[in-house]
């Protein structure tokens, strides 16, 4: 600043350390299990984003008891640490562990227990409706609001999204690399207007839950392309990407960062589980 007398070594100040990086999410529905594996980037240092790399000569186990370890090979082309489900296979209501080090860094561990896929009798309607506002315009004339709605198992936690998994490949850089990524669609609650992409049952366990998903639709020609999945998420998915969100949506200079939800013992990241359910054959349509 330029009100200081003389230069302040703030990373000497703040005794930051580069830590790890790990981010692994789990299902009983994949193949493949995917762990990406990086550092920090030390925010008073030199440097910037485009120096934080995948860690490709680090030490990576899975483990379902917390006692037995089994290795995941490093995979150049996706660069992430991999192993077929065939061989750790996921069950749900299990609980998992995962371990990972590299020279320089502090060991990382975590834990997860993936939730059930419950048969919640999800199905649409569609309300005729008059009169009401959507991101702020009124729709005065006859219409139609399409809701998602199922039953919420009682006595326990639940956290829910809707969505697809989609592979992305790029064969333009230098190195071709892939990358599996969960999209879960933007949805707002109907009945308090709040915008968000994963949702909780608090406050409303073992209750009729009831989404508004889209407006001024069609009922004879609507269709659910966008959501081709029905997430049942863990805890840990559902407080990382409720910080995600919280924090995407600030980009201003002179502000503290914002951290996201991390539930890695040592390090940063997310080892969190979830389960799936195709809805191309649950999910049905019904009018009112």
């Amino acid at each position: 600043m330029s009100g200081c007398i003389s230069d302040v070594n703030l990373e000497d100040q703040l005794h930051e350390t580069r830590k790890l990086v790990l981010f692994c999410r789990i299902a009983p529905q994949m193949d493949t299990l995917g762990v990406s594996l990086s550092h920090t980037q030390l925010l008073y240092g030199s440097g910037s984003r485009d120096d934080i790399q995948p860690i490709a000569d680090g030490f990576v186990e899975f483990s379902a008891d917390g006692e037995h370890w089994v290795t995941a090979p490093y995979d150049p082309v996706w660069q992430r640490y991999r192993l077929a489900t065939a061989d750790f296979p996921i069950l749900e209501g299990h609980t998992y562990y995962v371990r990972a080090m590299a020279e320089g860094f502090e060991p990382v561990s975590a834990s997860c227990t993936v939730p059930y896929a419950r048969e919640v009798g999800l199905h649409s309607e569609h309300d005729l409706s008059q009169g009401d506002v959507h991101y702020g315009e009124l729709y005065a004339y006859d219409h139609y609001d399409t809701y998602l709605c199922w039953q919420d198992p009682a006595g326990e936690e639940n956290y829910y999204a809707f969505g697809q998994v989609s592979t992305w490949e790029d064969e333009e850089e230098e190195e071709e690399w892939r990358t599996t990524h969960l999209y879960f669609s933007l949805a707002y609650l109907g009945d308090d207007g709040r915008e968000g992409k994963v949702f909780s049952d608090e406050g409303r366990d073992g209750t009729r839950m009831r989404l508004l998903y889209d407006y001024d639709t069609d009922p004879e020609d609507w269709g659910a392309e966008d959501l081709s999945l029905m997430f049942f998420l863990d805890r840990n998915n559902y407080l990382y990407e409720t910080t995600y969100s919280d924090a995407s949506g600030i980009d201003l200079i002179l502000l503290e960062p914002t951290q996201t939800y991390s539930n890695i013992q040592g390090g940063f990241g997310l080892f969190a589980a979830y389960s799936v359910v195709d809805l191309s054959a649950t999910l049905t349509k019904t009018g009112r």
